[in-house]
């Protein structure tokens, strides 16, 4: 390969490269932020949040505590 051939085809690989972290920054600043985990103390607190979050997809865990 010729030493300009080779210059340019680095050139374009790392604008390449630059370009892709470029875009991955940008789409990583506009993620919305990771919903937190919510203690429900009763079932009537249950019941509202469930009744807000009716269009999204929701994990409850119940956790309950054996005594020996």
């Amino acid at each position: 390969m010729k030493p300009k051939t080779r210059g340019r085809v680095i050139a374009i690989t790392v604008l390449g490269i630059l370009g892709t972290v470029f875009v991955t920054a940008l789409a990583r600043r506009d993620t919305p932020k990771a919903p937190t985990i919510t203690d429900l103390n009763s079932t009537e607190l249950l019941k509202r949040r469930l009744q807000q979050d009716a269009d999204k997809v929701t994990l409850i865990a119940l956790v309950s505590p054996v005594c020996p």
